[in-house]
């Protein structure tokens, strides 16, 4: 199916619900939906491209998904930080933690692994005077339902970053998901875990393990790739199968381990609302390798090693409607595209950490994916990519405020959504935080080389090509959304093809060219 027709069906696919369900990867709402010929757009009786076209097809699922959200009541934060704001960030000197792969830990630090996690259950808000109760004492959807924990409280963090979208709880500049802050909320939240888990093991150098996605890769192309390395019914329990639900079977279920809250994943809701959640206690599941994506396999070498080629961190607008995989490492390792015309994975994400979250199927394929334990060790491998993309990255002094981390908006910087008093720009400098990983790499590599753009321009650090003799802005010069045409005046304009007048002081928008006597057009940001 071609043409326009496309862009209909895909509208009508969106609005029917056929691409939430509830059963997505991890997904957030955009800060800056677009609309209908946003990006890829022609001009009335031409007929596009093909690649234009599916760009047409990306822009209204985009708009049409953001749309098909509605605001809800709000949460309060739910569950917020049950009143330990900053726990899990070292104070002063701390030792350097390793954090390891999980096929390299011997069986006995497997389950060492998994028995922390079972006691993170185990340690309720009703348990007064026992190590981490306290921080069990949360704000929950289902209040009475369960007994609160210190493992559902991560459950219902993830799910409130869904559920308070566009509403008075959640500033979309604090958003988790599909936008800057994903990759240091998701840090914070490891950190915070992997200290609770410390607390009730017993071991404070217990550190968390990472999923090595190289582990589930096989050359084989018939059949389910169970991935046993890891899915073993000795550990982490069993893959289960291709059934729409297939329960989990080993040791991590045999000490009790099993699900309070969730979202459905047959309700046909969107993913944001409320309405999806069940407060009803249920087997763990997994689908491992099920998935249409990839051919049933998790990210390739390949993909991994292309973080590399991203040179900056994130580009306008900053979303994962709009920021070029191609130029931010945000967006690529999240796992959007620009061109994605799947509406399940304009929502969700269907590549690099989306996909491993597909492979894994079941729970981990809601939004309340924390439920399964693989999760955490997922989002570790997730901050591994990162972490090694820092490290090819530390040009800058130490005191630089985007440490590491070169084309970092600075609007993005501050307050992590449930967790006010940590800022994202805290979360830089991983090191700093008592963890390592086994794999660390980046430094010894050489910096890639900047994408191309137009002849004549240059590549800013905020990732917008200007005329070569137009000055860059620093990240705070401008507000979120603008394109800063000059650094001595501090005019800016909206970003979508601003031309430069031969007064570099200011710029205006396409469609007023007859302000200037000779124009030269402004590429957007490596719009390809």
């Amino acid at each position: 199916m071609r043409g326009w027709m496309a862009v209909a069906c895909a509208t009508l696919a969106v609005l029917a619900g056929s691409y939430v369900g509830g059963v997505l990867g991890e997904g957030g709402a955009s800060s800056a939906a677009r609309l209908p010929g946003a990006r890829g757009g022609t001009s009335v009786g031409v007929r596009p491209n093909p690649e234009e076209e599916e760009k047409a097809v990306h822009s209204v699922a985009c708009a049409v998904t953001m749309a098909s959200i509605l605001p809800g009541p709000g949460f309060g934060g739910v569950p917020g930080d049950a009143g330990f704001p900053r726990f899990g960030i070292p104070e002063g000197e701390t030792p350097m933690r390793v954090r390891r792969s999980w096929s390299s830990l011997s069986e006995e630090e497997q389950r060492e692994v998994i028995d922390a996690f079972v006691l993170l259950k185990l340690t309720t808000a009703d348990d007064v005077g026992e190590r981490g109760a306290e921080r069990a004492n949360y704000e929950s959807f289902c209040e009475g339902s369960y007994p609160r924990n210190l493992y559902d409280f991560y459950v219902e963090a993830h799910l409130s970053a869904f559920y308070s979208v566009h509403t008075p709880d959640m500033k979309m500049i604090e958003h988790p998901h599909m936008g800057p802050q994903f990759l240091p909320w998701h840090r914070y939240l490891l950190l915070r875990l992997e200290a609770d888990l410390r607390e009730v093991s017993g071991n404070p150098d217990l550190a968390l393990p990472y999923w090595d996605w190289a582990d589930c890769r096989t050359t084989d192309t018939e059949g389910v790739n169970e991935c046993l390395e890891i899915f073993r019914e000795s550990s982490l329990g069993s893959p289960g199968s291709c059934d729409s639900k297939d329960t989990v079977t080993g040791y991590l279920v045999d000490q009790g381990f099993s699900v309070n809250v969730y979202a459905s994943s047959n309700r046909g809701e969107s993913a944001y609302s409320s309405t999806t959640l069940v407060c009803t206690e249920k087997a763990l599941e997994r689908n491992v390798g099920c998935t249409f994506m990839n051919g049933g396999q998790p990210p390739s070498a390949a993909d991994e090693a292309a973080i590399f080629a991203r040179p900056l961190y994130d580009v306008p607008p900053y979303d994962s409607c709009g920021s070029d995989e191609n130029v931010s490492l945000r967006q690529y390792v999240e796992g959007y595209t620009t061109s994605d015309i799947n509406p399940a994975c304009v929502l969700g994400g269907c590549q690099m950490h989306g996909l491993g979250h597909f492979f894994v199927g079941g729970d981990m394929a809601a939004t309340s994916a924390p439920n399964d334990p693989i999760f955490f060790m997922h989002h570790a491998n997730v901050d591994r990519m990162w972490a090694n993309w820092q490290d090819r990255n530390l040009t800058a002094p130490k005191t630089s405020a985007d440490y590491g981390n070169p084309g970092y908006p600075a609007a993005w910087r501050g307050a992590l959504f449930n967790f006010h008093q940590v800022r994202a720009d805290e979360m830089f400098d991983f090191r700093s935080l008592g963890y390592r990983y086994d794999s660390n790499r980046g430094g010894d590599l050489p910096a890639p080389p900047p994408p191309p753009c137009a002849e004549g321009s240059k590549l800013c650090p905020e990732g917008q090509c200007v005329p070569a003799d137009v000055d860059c802005c620093g990240a705070s010069s401008c507000a979120p959304g603008l394109l800063c045409a000059s650094a001595d005046a501090g005019r800016c304009c909206p970003i979508g093809k601003p031309v430069a007048c031969p007064d570099p002081r200011f710029c205006v928008p396409v469609g007023a060219q007859d302000l200037c006597d000779s124009l030269a057009e402004v590429p957007p940001h490596l719009e390809p």
